[in-house]
């Protein structure tokens, strides 16, 4: 199944922006890709955080009606992007807080948070 436009320009500015963040910390991407479950598209994003050890794993669904309440309705496309592309560098730049207790281990080792959790 061919993702939406939205999906592929979110991976292909994450990829080209490596993440960057305005936190400060120095945040190292390992592996970013695109799947389709019975939730819809998501994003899923591989990375280690100088402030937790191990690799952590973030899932963040892409739809054009995201939940931000920064965006009116009928947003154009580059306004969506923009806002889940900052949304994403904000998440992995962060340090995961409350997160950090709600973390699921996969056969790899990577520890998953956000939306949904790997099956």
């Amino acid at each position: 199944m061919p993702f939406s436009e939205l999906a592929r320009l979110l991976l292909q500015e994450l990829d080209r922006t490596q993440g960057r963040t305005d936190m400060g910390f120095a945040v190292a991407l390992e592996r970013t890709w695109l799947e389709v479950d019975d939730g819809g598209e998501a994003l899923r994003v591989v990375y280690r955080h100088p402030l937790h050890g191990g690799r952590l794993g973030l899932r963040v669904l892409v739809h054009e009606e995201h939940r931000s309440p920064l965006l009116p309705a009928g947003a154009h496309l580059a306004d969506v992007l923009r806002v889940l592309l900052q949304e994403v560098t904000d998440a992995v730049g962060e340090p995961l807080g409350r997160s950090a207790g709600l973390l699921v281990v996969d056969d790899d080792g990577v520890q998953w948070w956000g939306d949904g959790y790997p099956g």
